[in-house]
């Protein structure tokens, strides 16, 4: 992805659509502007109200970075030692044509990498079939919205969150919870290690509380988010413990299977951050702290997440609470990393956009500066070519004098 100096970030989710403004000020993200609109859970016309929303915040037909699902992808990490002396494209390139023959068709993919110490080089590829590439470009333009970079989400949630995190021995284990899936990735500041997606999240959750209390989904959020809680004898702890149990063992298993493609005490995991809107279930931190037995913490808790730059313009979601104003990280997480993503300024860059459309962002984000070169390139030529004008009538004018003076010469010889 080319290097643009700012971008919109937009999560587009089931239950919220989120917007993040973010430039780069002497080589460093700043977020000037954050945005959030509720969407219905049941009924209403979720496309007609993003178009009006992003209408509202002048983003029609404009370039914003967008996610697409880590539930639509397959995540291969991978691990070069010294005496490997192929590129960590090339390790995956081989590994990718393996895939390409079992699936049957040609996956489209890109591969983050990074040293992990002194000649030991990790990366992590992101798969997917063409055709949920087309899917999701798609899915963009009921809305009007134009695609920057299309970043797999449990990316953009590493990059959002792991340059924040506490510079602990170990890694961090990152997992966004939100309305139908939950995005998980691993890393450290120095790079991504690995990256997963499972199919579960709050709406789960919700449709339990109504199934329990017998009313509508949009009723039983509201109630799930005051009331519900997963501690044993509280509000629908029946309905919603055995859900949190469930949800669990998908991530359990995800990072069994990371435990298994990196193994050594170098790559244990030192602390887990919740973030998401599902994040928020009371006892949902604590039963993964004691399932885990790691330290878990919020994201909106992390270092430097209240300082990071929201600008004076930055927004709040229509109806919210107005002791609320500051957008919070953990529900702005993927807008944010969509944009750092996007910016080339997080620990893993990973793009699933088209080379096609790359090359139209960066036409676009260029067409200024080639207008104005333009512009000067004719100036320039016109001032040259004036100038030759000038001087070759000066010439000509030189020449018409001496062919008179030899003339003149000739009619006095012939006199002689």
């Amino acid at each position: 992805m080319p290097h643009l100096n700012q971008i919109v970030g937009l999560d587009l989710g089931a239950r919220h659509a989120r917007a993040v403004w973010v430039q780069l000020r002497g080589g460093a993200p700043h977020i000037v502007r954050a945005e959030q609109m509720a969407l219905p859970l049941e009924g209403g016309d979720a496309p007609a109200l993003l178009r009006s929303w992003l209408g509202q915040l002048g983003l029609l037909k404009k370039f914003a970075a967008v996610q697409i699902p880590g539930t639509q992808l397959v995540f291969q990490p991978g691990r070069l030692n010294p005496e490997d002396p192929r590129t960590p494209r090339q390790a995956a390139e081989m590994e990718l044509s393996t895939f390409n023959d079992m699936a049957g068709d040609t996956m489209a993919s890109d591969v983050a990498s990074h040293e992990w110490s002194p000649g030991v080089r990790i990366y992590v590829m992101g798969m997917a079939r063409p055709a949920v590439i087309a899917e999701a470009l798609a899915g963009l333009e009921p809305v009007g919205i134009r695609p920057a970079d299309l970043v797999p989400a449990p990316v953009a949630l590493f990059n959002a969150l792991a340059p924040l995190a506490p510079d602990l021995s170990g890694a961090g284990l990152f997992v966004n919870i939100g309305h139908n899936q939950t995005e998980l990735a691993i890393g450290t500041a120095r790079g991504l290690l690995f990256a997963r997606a499972f199919p579960m999240g709050g709406r789960q959750f919700t449709e339990a509380v109504a199934r329990l209390a017998g009313v509508p989904l949009t009723q039983a959020d509201k109630q799930k988010q005051r009331e519900g809680t997963i501690e044993p004898g509280g509000p629908f702890a029946e309905a919603l413990r055995p859900l949190a149990e469930r949800w669990y063992s998908q991530l359990a298993a995800c990072l069994s299977a990371y435990r298994g493609a990196f193994t050594g005490g170098q790559f244990g995991i030192a602390r887990v951050v919740l973030s998401g809107g599902g994040a928020q279930l009371r006892g949902l931190r604590d039963y993964v702290q004691e399932r885990t037995g790691l330290p878990v913490g919020l994201a909106d808790e992390l270092p430097g997440a209240a300082a990071l730059a929201w600008g004076a313009g930055a927004g709040r979601a229509a109806g919210a609470d107005p002791r609320d104003a500051r957008p919070a990280l953990g529900h702005f997480d993927l807008a944010l990393g969509l944009a750092r993503t996007a910016l080339e300024s997080g620990p893993a860059t990973l793009s699933l956009l088209p080379e096609p459309l790359r090359g139209e962002v960066v036409f676009r984000e260029k067409k200024p500066y080639l207008i104005a070169a333009s512009v000067m390139g004719a100036l320039t030529l016109g001032v040259v070519t004036a100038s030759m004008v000038v001087s070759l009538s000066g010439e000509t004018g030189k020449l018409d004098e001496e062919r008179r003076e030899l003339r003149r010469r000739e009619q006095m010889d012939k006199s002689i």
